[in-house]
């Protein structure tokens, strides 16, 4: 018996055509950029991007809005700014005339911002403001934790031996701060604050997140003499985020006003209306202040 065997078929399979190449490189990178930009660093809530952006399109509108009404503004530096558009020397020396007679009080480099805006848009109340509205703006957005190295102590401020750890909280001068004549009254100057902005030994470190409330009712009393009545309330955070409706420190109080030739004089007194234990002592009961011109 014999067997034919057939060779294998020669016919080609059906292969698909090549999909079409894709660019994909510059649109993940516009994607991840904008998913950056939106979400912003991965440690922090997916809420706090949105409201960071959105904070600051509500700073720009409220700096921007109405802006024309203001005028010139400060007609000091304006005059400044339009001698910066009519001569370089002005410009670069920060004069208030075009003769560079006379400086302003700042630095050169404060005015450049609105200059170069005349510069290019022409010398008006507009071209002169925006820049400091959105200067304004570019200030609310910078509010944020600045990474730093430092070494690191223990409660009684000794260094600790080891690698330096990295500090992102503000630097203190750009902390927010609470108590005193300005604040809330009942208090000494800075000592309002959350366990966590104040040390274990009663100094106050200040907080990236504030709320404060005021109300004071003014009485003429006689002549060039008046009383005050007033209540405050609030307290500095760490973080916006760590802010507690029940940990508001508050105070009420009376003062004495007097309209000397240099300002308003006053003399509040300021009782706590809740005592805590600071630093293993109880809060004194009352604060004194004397200040010239308003609390706010």
């Amino acid at each position: 018996m014999t067997a034919t065997l057939a060779p294998p078929s020669l016919a080609p399979e059906a292969v698909s055509p090549p999909a079409p190449a894709v660019e994909t490189g510059s649109s993940d990178r516009r994607r991840s950029l904008g998913h950056r930009l939106w979400r912003g660093p991965e440690t922090d809530p997916a809420w706090a991007r949105p409201v960071l952006l959105g904070l600051l399109a509500a700073t720009a509108l409220l700096y921007l809005w109405g802006l024309g009404a203001q005028g010139w503004a400060n007609t000091y530096y304006s005059a400044a700014v339009q001698a910066g558009t009519q001569s370089w020397k002005a410009f670069f020396f920060g004069s208030t005339d075009a003769s560079n007679f006379i400086t302003v009080d700042k630095t050169p480099l404060s005015l450049w911002p609105m200059e170069i805006s005349a510069r290019i848009f022409g010398v008006n109340a507009w071209s002169i403001l925006v820049p400091q509205a959105l200067m304004g703006v570019a200030t609310v957005g910078l509010a944020d934790g600045l990474p730093r190295e430092a070494q690191p102590t223990d409660e009684d401020g000794r260094p600790i031996e080891g690698p330096p750890i990295v500090i992102e909280d503000l630097p203190a001068s750009e902390r927010f701060f609470a108590g005193g004549d300005t604040t809330i009254r009942g208090f000494a100057v800075d000592s309002v604050g959350t366990p966590e902005t104040i040390t274990p030994r009663g100094f106050p470190r200040g907080g990236n997140g504030l709320l404060i409330l005021n109300a004071e009712l003014r009485i003429p009393v006689w002549k060039d003499f008046g009383a005050a009545l007033f209540s405050d309330g609030g307290n500095v955070f760490a973080r916006v985020t760590d802010f507690d409706p029940s940990e508001l420190r508050g105070s009420v109080g009376f003062g004495v006003r007097y309209r000397s030739p240099i300002g308003p004089v006053r003399v509040d007194l300021g009782f706590k209306l809740d005592r805590r234990v600071i630093a293993g002592e109880l809060e004194k009961p009352t604060a004194l202040h004397f200040s010239i011109g308003q609390a706010f």
